[in-house]
Order: structure tokens, then C-alpha cells, then sequence
């Protein structure tokens, strides 16, 4: 029996069969024919669909997943508790744009009716802090070093829960980001939702102290979490351009730049053109680009920034690679956009595989104010998806220093165009499944890693509660030091 499946079989069943035994997602009990005719459907789309399933697990050894899983299929159980015994494919499949997600009736629930635990968490160097209590209790508080959480440990517990969000590769610092940001969800995806939380902690001035706190429910958490805005700082703009110290500082918080959001793209496009023709006219030969809580968004819109970076035209794409020119089934999948770009996008085989038209194609020009000086780049475990792309094109073509963390996308082989959501018949279960490998032309391989900083800076609790930004105090002291 394979252990992997035991353990989180073990959870699942006695979560269901046990407190939760009529199904706290309101969903029957699932029969083990539709079970097995769930898993079957999304392994043969996972194998149909998926250009990147055997990047980092052999095929041998992701069927003896399949095969151990089956065999395990042998009684009744809710969706919720399937769902979890897929959460290991995570690990396995090891793409930031692969994701399993319960069925959206429990989602639902959870952001309706279900009681959740209302505190949010920050994980640094295996510590686990408190970052924002919304309790209405108020006994644990901002700081709190937590040790325990309903008797469990809380490092094998947020361990546990690491291994089954998606990552690129062998990255760690996006799902630790992650564990700790959404703890509260993904303690009710994986463990459920008790009505109270025995939460034994560490408070700031070092005393070993216990409280117990009531699960409330979401909308609670938004009232509790208002009442606190007043004493927190308002969020960084998207975009923004400073001069400090003899530098350019530029912070771009997204590259979603579309018709349905705050900033349009010609308000991107007209900032990017005025930034730097500011630093040019000044005369600035430093400029640190804030790329941090970046996740994304059109690698279209990364690429106009890249052109101000770059000395001489590049091609950042060596080929989009899908593994079918059409979805067969359609019917298991939600009818969107990115399904119907897929099926429109024009394929080509070269007799050895399918490639997608002209994408190793692309030309970036550099801009006529490109910036050719001294160049850092702030990232962190946030900076992902097109951003994890423009940081591989910059670590490749500029003279560049990174500071911070690790960041959370690939720089140099990302599957993620047309995600594709695949829907479970029976369970509802669904599946985010990208369609189109994307190999970057960079100068180095795929490791599995994001970026890793030149200087790293992962900020303390005290920075985080205090709204201070250490790797820019850093960057700065650096900076002063050479000059």
C-alpha cells in the first residue's frame, strides 16, 4: 500500500466517517463506480492534456499514484474527502498552474454558512507567526509565535499543508507564502472546520500563554477585518515611480492589465513611457524595480517593460509546445475563453511534435529611453507566472542584482497559457489544467527554482507588522556604501 495514500486516506476517512459523517459539504456519499470513473477521467486528461506532466516524476511512478489511489477506492466516500486524496498529485505534477480545487459547493459554503478559523499566518525560516487576528475573541494578537493549533504541532501541520498546494517545480517559498496567506481556507480544504480553535502560542514578550478561540464565519472575519483597517496602512499602488537617494525607484504590481481592472493598458504603457524618459532626462544610473506581490498576469504586458531593459532585440520564446490541437472531450470541461483559444490557436507538427505557431517568433525591441545602467530587481515568493518570465529575461540580457526571496515562478520553462478548467462529473471536483508549454530563451537550465536573490532578504514579523521594508532599507544602505 502506498504510504502517501494511506496517510491522507486515513485523514480523509476519519474526518467523514467520523465528525463529519454525513458529508459537511451537503454533497451523498459517492459510490466507488463513480469514484473510479472520476479518477479515471482526470488521469486521461491529466496524460491527453498535460504537456508538462513528467517534468519532474517519471511516468512509472505517477501511474503507481494512480494505481495505489484506486486501490484505495473501495467504499463510499463525499467528494470533499476524494478531493483530498487527490492533493498529493500536487507534489507529483510540481506546476504553479495545476491546481485541485473541492467542489464548489463546499467553496461556497465556506464563504457563506461554515465557521473558519479567523486568524491569518506569516512563515519565516520555520517559524509561524501571527500576522492579523480577526477573532472576536482578541486573546492571541499580532506577533504571537505560534506552537500549536487544536494539539497538533504547528511546523508538521503547515508542512503537511505545504506539500499539497501547487509550485513550480521545487520552489517552497510560494506554497509557504501561500499556507500561511490563506491558512484559514486551506485548514477547512483539508482538515475541516471545528467550531473552536485551542491555540497554544509564544506573545511577543516571550511567554508561553493558551486561548481558545470561536471559528466564526467569513463574512464575520470581513466585519472584524474592517473594524481593523483604520490601523493598517493603505496597499501600495499597482504602479508607481519615486526618486530617493540618487535613484529610480519603480514598483509594477501586476501585469493584468485589462479592460475590466483599474489600470488600463494605456495608462501602463503611458507610465512606463514617462518613467523612463524621467530617468534618462535626470541622468540616473541606478533604478530598482519592485516586482514584489507581482503574480502575473500577460506576458504580453511584461514584455513592454522588458523592452526598456534591453540593449539589443530578443526573441524571449524558443517555442509553445501543446500536446493535442483540439480539447476531445469538451464536455468534462467549463466552456470559457481559454478553452475556445486553445482550440483556435494554429498548431503546427514538425513530424516530431505540435508546436504553436510562430510563438519562437516574438521580437522584443529595446525602447528608444531603455534603461542601461545599474539595475536591482525586488522579488519575493509572490513574483510569479509572466512576472517569474520577465525576471528570467532580465537575469539573462541586463546587468542586474536581485534582492529578497526566492520567487515563485519559473524563469526559465513555464506551463500555464489556456488553463483549462476540468470539471469531475460526480464528485464536481475541479481541475485548473494549462494546455501550452512555454520554453523561455534564457541563458541558464530549468532547475525546478525560481530566482534566487543575489542578496536575500526575507522580512522579520516586526517589519511585517510595523510596515517597514527591509530589503529596500537594505538595498539602500548598499547603495549608499558604493557611493
Amino acid at each position: 500500500m502506498n504510504s502517501t495514500i494511506s496517510k491522507i486516506t486515513l485523514i480523509s476517512i476519519s474526518l467523514f466517517f467520523g465528525s463529519f459523517s454525513f458529508g459537511q459539504d451537503g454533497t451523498p456519499l459517492l459510490s466507488v463506480e463513480q469514484l473510479q470513473q472520476d479518477l479515471n477521467i482526470l488521469k486521461s486528461n491529466l496524460e491527453e492534456v498535460h504537456p508538462g506532466l513528467y517534468t519532474y516524476t517519471p511516468k512509472v511512478k505517477l501511474d503507481s499514484f494512480f494505481m495505489a489511489l484506486k486501490s484505495e477506492l473501495v467504499q463510499p466516500i463525499t467528494a470533499l474527502a476524494f478531493y483530498r486524496l487527490l492533493l498529493p498529485l500536487h507534489t507529483y505534477i510540481r506546476n504553479n498552474h495545476t491546481s485541485i480545487s473541492p467542489p464548489e459547493s463546499y467553496v461556497s459554503a465556506l464563504m457563506t454558512d461554515l465557521p473558519r478559523l479567523p486568524i491569518k499566518l506569516y512563515h519565516r525560516k520555520d517559524s509561524i507567526f501571527v500576522e492579523e487576528d480577526f477573532s472576536d475573541e482578541q486573546a492571541i494578537g499580532a506577533g504571537a509565535l505560534v506552537k500549536k493549533i487544536n494539539g497538533k504541532s504547528i511546523l508538521p501541520l503547515f508542512h503537511e499543508m505545504v506539500q499539497w498546494i501547487s509550485t513550480d517545480g521545487y520552489n517552497l517559498s510560494f506554497p509557504h507564502f501561500v499556507a500561511g496567506y490563506t491558512f484559514s481556507r486551506r485548514y477547512a480544504y483539508f482538515y475541516g472546520t471545528p467550531s473552536s480553535y485551542t491555540i497554544k502560542f509564544v506573545d511577543p514578550t516571550g511567554l508561553n500563554k493558551s486561548a481558545t478561540i470561536q471559528a466564526i464565519t467569513f463574512d464575520q472575519i470581513i466585519a472584524n477585518r474592517d473594524a481593523l483597517v483604520g490601523k493598517k496602512p493603505a496597499p501600495k499602488p499597482i504602479l508607481d515611480y519615486q526618486e530617493k537617494q540618487g535613484l529610480a525607484i519603480m514598483r509594477v504590481g501586476s501585469f493584468q492589465f485589462d479592460k475590466s481592472i483599474e489600470v488600463k493598458p494605456a495608462a501602463y504603457l503611458k507610465f512606463l513611457a514617462q518613467s523612463f524618459k524621467r530617468i534618462k532626462d535626470a541622468g540616473i544610473d541606478t533604478l530598482v524595480l519592485d516586482l514584489r506581490n507581482n503574480g502575473g498576469g500577460f506576458p504580453e504586458a511584461a514584455n513592454k517593460l522588458l523592452a526598456h531593459l534591453l540593449t539589443a532585440p530578443i526573441r524571449p520564446i524558443k517555442g509553445e509546445y501543446p500536446q493535442i490541437k483540439r480539447i476531445e472531450a469538451p464536455h468534462f470541461f467549463k466552456e470559457d475563453f481559454f478553452l475556445r483559444h486553445f482550440n483556435r490557436q494554429p498548431k503546427v507538427w514538425d513530424g516530431q511534435q505540435l508546436s504553436i505557431k510562430r510563438a519562437d517568433k516574438v521580437v522584443v525591441k529595446p525602447k528608444k529611453n531603455a534603461f542601461t545602467g545599474q539595475l536591482y530587481v525586488l522579488i519575493n515568493a509572490r513574483s510569479a507566472s509572466a512576472t517569474g518570465e520577465l525576471i528570467g529575461q532580465i537575469k539573462s540580457h541586463c546587468n542586474v542584482t536581485f534582492v529578497g526571496e526566492e520567487s515563485g515562478g519559473n524563469p526559465a520553462s513555464i506551463v500555464a497559457n489556456d488553463l483549462l478548467t476540468l470539471v469531475l462529473p460526480h464528485s464536481k471536483v475541479s481541475v485548473q489544467l494549462p494546455a501550452v508549454w512555454s520554453i523561455l530563451n534564457v541563458s541558464f537550465e530549468n532547475k525546478g527554482r525560481g530566482i534566487i536573490p543575489d542578496i536575500e532578504c526575507i522580512p522579520s514579523i516586526e517589519a511585517v507588522l510595523n510596515n517597514r521594508d527591509e530589503a529596500m532599507e537594505k538595498l539602500l544602505l548598499i547603495h549608499s556604501a558604493k557611493h
